[in-house]
């Protein structure tokens, strides 16, 4: 693995998060994918394993452990700002990832990307249809866009992203 020479910090500004269907089941889409208008936080997805304690009487200063699941904690937040394009956008990917409309198993990823860095992170999800969105008095309208990790996070050195963001609204694919 090449290691980067970058050592200035990155901010959240330009970040985007794009979300795509599978063509073929198992396989990590590399091009369409959709940004996801007016994110407002990206949710820690950094998993910790847990730890099963193995300490026996032999021990005699440390406790022993070896690592365990990682529990990604169940469902997972996307926050932000409410518009009706995101949410249809959303709910058309969840419909057609029921069981009832997807009978070959295909999944949807996300894709984070960062400006300022070549590392890009695929994140493959089950994403859950939007509720009410939150309104509080004088205040932004929002809506958590929640989904389920399903396998381990990908990460690839990508140095022109472009290929992989669709051109275009999105429309059902």
């Amino acid at each position: 693995m090449a290691i980067s020479t970058n050592k200035n910090a990155l901010t959240s500004i330009g970040l985007k998060v794009g979300i795509a269907i599978e063509a073929t089941a198992g396989t990590r889409p590399v091009t369409n994918y959709y940004p996801i208008p007016q994110v407002t936080d990206l949710p820690d997805l950094d998993f910790e394993p847990d730890t099963i304690e193995t300490t026996s009487y032999d021990n005699l200063k440390y406790k022993s452990y070896l690592p365990g699941l990682k529990d990604t904690g169940g469902i997972i937040s996307l926050p932000a700002n409410y518009t009706e394009y995101g949410t249809d956008m959303w709910d058309d990917i969840v419909d057609k990832l029921l069981p009832e409309n997807n009978s070959t198993g295909k999944i949807a990823w996300l894709l984070v990307s960062i400006e300022g860095t070549t590392k890009k992170w695929f994140v493959p999800i089950n994403p859950v249809e939007t509720g009410l969105p939150t309104a509080p008095v004088n205040d932004r309208v929002s809506v958590n866009y929640n989904f389920t990790v399903v396998k381990d996070i990908y990460t690839e050195t990508i140095v022109d992203d472009s290929t992989y963001w669709a051109s275009g609204d999105y429309t059902g694919v």
